[in-house]
């Protein structure tokens, strides 16, 4: 069963990361620019086509400011599933 599968994944209580200082605003700017070119022509973009490695710092300093740009209604993310790839999607307007 798959909630059984999800259940049964180990989940740290704490993990540290050091992240460097960076420009939210700018870092927003970059990457909305970037979904912007890759997108298909419904406005839909991949997570993994938009981070250029697997390095965990990297993936973290493209998830953070791809929050942000969420949360000023500029595009929706979803996720079908748990680690699954996320999608997002460019709002109009």
């Amino acid at each position: 069963r798959k909630e059984e599968k999800i259940r049964k994944i180990p989940i740290p209580t704490v993990i540290n990361i050091q992240l460097p200082t960076f420009n939210i605003e700018e870092k927003m700017e970059q990457l909305y620019k970037k979904i912007l070119s890759c997108k298909d022509s419904e406005g839909l973009v991949t997570f993994s086509s938009i981070v250029s490695s697997n390095d965990p710092y990297e993936i973290i300093i493209t998830l953070l400011p791809l929050l942000h740009l969420a949360q000023d209604n500029k595009v929706d993310i979803f996720q079908e599933s748990f680690f699954d790839e996320i999608f997002i999607v460019v709002k109009e307007g």
